[in-house]
């Protein structure tokens, strides 16, 4: 089905073959999750080059491809693949701009001197937009996974206790409870430091009555999970409760619209609108959610200027968040499938500031 739809664009691109050296999206066309390899795919054929340390590997994974071996120092892997392209009657040959050194386009455009060589931008990219029934299911699980960690983890959540702790905590669990690994650098972010929305996980401690942003997510079977959650040891004072009831208000405003064919600029607009009224207009600096998938952030971007659509199948976060210099930040982030009808929550953790414990 992904070849076939990726095939189905060859003759808008003016293509009739394709190079993919993205690793991403060679693992999403055939399956293979190695770290080195090309995809040659054509009309009829489809190969994947790779080295002899990954050929059981590939062989095994990659089904609907012929894996070919790359032959070792003697003869470089541009010569393999101009070989192939040569017996496979290449004339146009199309190449992803986007993961190519321009030395490697240097060597490609005089090696395929007699073949036009074409750059494609995010062409694979846009196919994975819209997910499977098996891709979906690998981030529903990646997501259990995820919740699973946390709610062990929370266990441990007690003043003292340094942030990183909590991250090798929820690295712990996320590994024991069936997950491959973390999905990206889970961020653990209190009292002040929770003011940076992509705030880097240090050795300080945490203390009753700080806010604590936590970020996480899994991986299973080379899918990601993202959720975030504000939490906190003790009662909220007064300005906590009211930003955090503030952004869940947001949060949850902005995902009740999601529906296909809803543009994702809207869902932007949505949580901001509700954010300005209380005069929080500075406070809010990024978008409010992002696609995901093989990589934790994908395409579509949930931001002010995409005028994109939504679709059934696309898997996306809303992730609102206002954030204070000096004092802190409050995030909270779900992670949904888009339905015919609407959506489905796949992140399963409840909202709760200060009741994990």
């Amino acid at each position: 089905m992904k070849l076939t739809k990726l095939r189905n664009k060859f003759k808008e691109l003016k293509i009739d073959a394709l190079l993919v050296t993205s690793g991403v999206n060679r693992r999403y066309l055939s399956g293979f999750s190695g770290d080195a390899g090309w995809l040659l795919i054509t009309e009829n054929d489809s190969l994947l080059f790779t080295d002899f340390t990954y050929l059981e590997r590939a062989q095994s994974e990659a089904e609907d491809f012929s894996v070919i071996k790359f032959p070792g120092k003697e003869i470089k892997p541009l010569d393999c693949l101009v070989t192939a392209a040569g017996q496979l009657g290449i004339n146009s040959l199309g190449f992803e701009a986007d993961s190519v050194l321009y030395s490697f386009y240097d060597d490609l455009v005089k090696k395929l001197s007699s073949i036009n060589v074409i750059p494609t931008r995010k062409f694979v990219e846009s196919l994975r937009e819209v997910k499977s029934h098996d891709e979906i299911n690998s981030i529903k699980k990646a997501a259990s996974i995820a919740d699973e960690a946390f709610m062990n983890t929370m266990k441990y959540f007690r003043p003292g206790v340094r942030e990183s702790e909590i991250r090798a905590h929820l690295n712990y669990f996320i590994q024991t409870s069936g997950g491959f690994k973390e999905s990206f650098e889970i961020i653990i972010a209190s009292g002040p430091r929770g003011a940076v929305p992509h705030a880097k996980t240090s050795d300080e401690t945490i203390k009753e009555g700080e806010l604590v942003v936590i970020d996480y997510g899994a991986t299973y079977n080379g899918y990601c999970s993202d959720c975030t959650r504000t939490v906190m040891i003790g009662e909220p004072d007064e300005r906590q409760k009211t930003i955090y009831d503030l952004v869940e208000k947001a949060q949850k405003a902005a995902m009740n619209i999601v529906a296909p064919g809803v543009e994702c600029k809207e869902i932007d607009r949505r949580a901001r609108e509700i954010f300005e009224h209380e005069g929080y207009r500075e406070e809010f600096g990024h978008s409010v959610g992002h696609g995901l998938g093989l990589m934790v952030h994908e395409s579509p971007g949930l931001n002010s200027t995409n005028n994109q659509k939504l679709e059934p199948g696309m898997v996306i976060t809303v992730e609102p968040g206002l954030y204070f210099s000096g004092w802190g930040g409050v995030r909270i982030e779900d992670t949904v499938v888009v339905t015919d009808h609407g959506f489905e929550l796949i992140t399963a953790i409840p909202h709760k500031l200060n009741n994990f414990f």
